[in-house]
């Protein structure tokens, strides 16, 4: 079995391969996924000119140049172009520039690297997909030879000179024939379930290196439907070679409608939605309407792809701010993994496969929910699954610690014999700083999910467990979202409080991203509404005082970007719109859905026996056709939750509880040698998950129950914590993609919901 080559040598064969070399994941997935190895030795090349760095950092900025000049032209993973500087990375940007120019006046969505969803790993990624308005889809596989390193032509295939010999590089016409072929099985079965034709779909091997006179020379000759030269570059060439090309769909449609089709069946596979077997379809059910949301939600997004899979995520302190249901979790699992992932390929290529951890970052993903580390473990997992190379790679767990922030202080505390103080964080801090803190510069990297709880005295101890890298500061990547502060955290910035770079060390860098996701895909516009004007007292005879507590400002400055993937309909409005003093409209969601229920009875008991029989109906296979899993019912304390697991019990109604509940809640003894239901996670298949609304943060449902609505009410409320519970209400409506209901003793706050919900029709 020959090893894969020292790095040295690489540089010398990457023109032959056509994908270059890369310090990155990228070259490892098309390159090692396939069980190639490469020889080692000695080897004597009979060429070794390459385009060079100046071309490619040239080409790429043209390339900018003419997509800013463009009307309506994007490339989708242009990132991935910008951090390998080699000539397979110019040719594809000499590609892509001749495609962009040929159609001036067109839409054009270029796809990099680009990969079939369903397929995964069965498919290749390839190196353009192109979809033209008015023209079709066009599959390219881009090859950075030059004639120097072509022997003669075989039947279209170039004969390269590789360690001395001649080889065949089928791939230039196989590996795009391939693809379009499983492209074109995607694209039938797409556009036939809308009972819709697909667009014309063509495939070629491109070689922008190679000019026509250049075969010439060689006294041959290729199929230039198939095999496409320097000439096609230019844009008259382009235009005129296009009626000989084969298409493989035989169809005609090239309006912009289908473009929402196309994009939808490429992207990363995000992991957003728990795995689940397919039901049997019972059209226009709860169940169906479940099932067609899981497709959705499938893929990752234009501005999802734009923050996971970039390196300078994790270059240096950033803060992450999103709207509801924006997907900040999922971005997080998927950077982790994107890490994780990059730093292997790396280690492989370099160290000939070290051993588990050796030279690998450790990465620290802390949230402040115990409840929520077994579904960022899963997540991060299942991202990791559909983005690695070779199915032999395993996600290092030496390299990645997952926890709850308050239970690794209390770890590191006991470690170091000093006091760990629950409800006196600076305290605690103080005391670990003094001692010494045992993982002091360990982690290379540190997300934190959910930072709006995290209460800010736990930044002097994150601080030090990660290096101070020259130039860039510590790699800290925070995701938050105001709105849902539960707890009454004061945000860095806001209301006095000192900038964030008091809590990180450095000013935070966007260094070229966009530091707040601003389009929501989990909730509807109805829930999001619905729960926005709850949370700010659009119908409350007294203000709240709840807009600057949710930092709603910001949002309203924002604007929803476009992005073809998804064709949002509120593209370029902002994110949020004021109507009145305290009423909004909120855009920035994709989808539309039923309107939210509100149920308010006279009697807890008359209330607990209605939502069981609701949640009856809903799981019922002849009626809602939901799957339990899919049913979360929440309530805003601990004593409420065996209430609500009785009631559904009279009905025989299995039930998963991922709280830990004391003596009193339970009536049983606790046993310590018990495992904690927190560590579980959420959600359980077969069963209905009640919990409490703190210990659902972060997780997501299809079909929401609010119970006990009453508890987060009062007129004695302190002006502090109406703001907190309506924070919760808030939290927990947005936990909903679907259908929401709340439950709850007639009282104001359900009045304000009844009205919030006629407000939207």
């Amino acid at each position: 079995m020959s090893l894969p080559i020292p790095l040295a040598r690489m540089v010398f064969i990457a023109d032959l391969s056509g994908s270059g070399i890369e310090h990155s994941y990228g070259w490892l997935r098309r390159r090692m996924s396939f069980g190639e190895s490469l020889p080692t030795g000695p080897q004597e090349y009979e060429y070794t000119e390459m385009t060079g760095h100046d071309e490619t950092l040239q080409k790429l900025a043209e390339l900018e140049r003419v997509l800013k000049q463009h009307p309506d032209a994007d490339v989708k993973n242009l990132s991935r172009l910008r951090t390998v500087h080699h000539p397979h990375t110019a040719a594809v940007c000499k590609a892509i520039l001749a495609l962009v120019r040929a159609f001036p006046d067109r839409k054009v969505v270029v796809l990099v690297e680009a990969e079939i969803s369903e397929l995964g790993c069965k498919a290749r990624p390839e190196d353009i997909v192109a979809w033209i308005e008015g023209t079709g889809v066009f599959v390219l596989e881009v090859k950075s030879h030059t004639i120097k390193g072509i022997r003669r032509f075989e039947n279209n295939v170039p004969q390269v000179v590789y360690h001395g010999q001649e080889v065949a590089d089928v791939d230039l016409l196989d590996q795009p024939r391939s693809f379009a072929y499983k492209l074109k099985a995607e694209l039938e079965k797409t556009f036939d379930g809308d009972n819709q034709a697909a667009p014309p779909l063509y495939f070629a091997g491109w070689m922008p290196n190679v000019s026509p006179e250049d075969v010439a020379q060689l006294s041959a000759s290729v199929a230039l439907d198939k095999v496409w030269l320097s000439d096609m570059l230019e844009r008259e060439t382009f235009l005129a070679r296009l009626p000989r090309m084969k298409n493989l769909t035989g169809a005609s449609r090239t309006e912009r409608t289908s473009l929402e089709a196309f994009c939808k069946i490429f992207g990363a596979t995000s992991g957003l939605r728990r795995a689940s077997a397919p039901r049997a379809t019972q059209y226009a059910s709860m169940g169906h309407l479940i099932d067609r949301k899981n497709l959705l939600l499938k893929r990752l997004t234009k501005e999802q792809e734009d923050l996971a899979f970039s390196p300078n995520l994790v270059r240096g302190p950033k803060v992450i701010r999103g709207v509801a249901g924006s997907g900040k979790t999922i971005v997080l699992a998927n950077a982790v993994a994107e890490t994780l992932l990059r730093a292997m390929a790396d280690a492989s290529v370099q160290q000939l496969f070290p051993g588990p951890g050796e030279g690998m970052p450790q990465v620290l993903v802390l949230c402040f929910n115990r409840a929520l580390v077994p579904y960022l473990l899963n997540l991060i997992q299942e991202c990791f699954e559909s983005r690695k190379p070779r199915s032999d790679w395993v996600l290092p767990a030496s390299c990645l610690k997952v926890i709850n922030v308050d239970r690794y202080a209390y770890w590191l505390a006991r470690k170091v014999g000093v006091e760990y103080h629950r409800d006196d964080v600076a305290r605690t801090v103080e005391g670990l700083l003094r001692a010494g803190v045992p993982d002091q510069g360990k982690f290379q990297h540190v997300f934190i999910d959910e930072g709006q709880d995290v209460d800010l005295s736990w930044y002097r101890l994150i601080q030090v467990l990660t290096p101070d890298q020259p130039e860039l500061g510590r790699s800290i990547i925070v995701f938050y979202d105001e709105a849902q502060n539960l707890y009454g955290v004061r945000m860095p910035g806001v209301g006095g409080m000192p900038p964030w770079k008091e809590y990180l060390g450095a000013v935070p860098h966007s260094r070229g991203l966009h530091s707040v996701m601003r389009v929501g895909h989990r909730n509807t516009n109805q829930i999001l509404s619905f729960s926005f004007n709850l949370l700010l007292g659009a119908f409350a005879e007294e203000n709240p005082q709840t807009a600057q507590f949710a930092g709603i400002s910001e949002f309203e400055k924002e604007v929803i970007p476009h992005d073809p993937s998804i064709d949002h309909p509120h593209a370029g409005k902002p994110c949020v719109e004021k109507i009145d003093d305290r009423q909004y409209r909120v855009n920035f969601a994709v989808q539309n859905g039923p309107l939210p229920s509100v149920h308010p009875y006279l009697t807890e008991e008359e209330m607990l026996k209605e939502l069981a029989q609701e949640v009856e109906r809903v799981i019922d296979p002849k009626r809602g056709n939901v799957e339990p899993s899919d049913v979360l019912v929440m309530v805003p304390e601990k004593r409420d939750v065996q209430s609500v697991v009785a009631a559904l019990a009279d009905r025989k109604i299995p039930t998963h509880v991922p709280v830990k509940l004391e003596e009193a809640e339970t009536g049983r003894a606790r046993r310590t040698s018990q495992s904690d239901p927190r560590d579980t996670g959420c959600f359980v298949r077969g069963k209905v998950t009640v919990s409490t609304i703190k210990s659902a943060k972060g997780y997501t449902a299809h079909v929401c129950h609010i119970a006990y609505v009453h508890r987060l009410d009062g007129d004695a409320l302190k002006p502090e914590t109406r703001q907190k519970y309506r924070a919760q209400l808030h939290v927990a409506c947005t936990r909903s993609s679907l259908f929401l209901d709340l439950w709850g003793k007639s009282c104001a706050l359900l009045n304000e919901a009844e009205k919030a919900r006629t407000a939207l029709g």
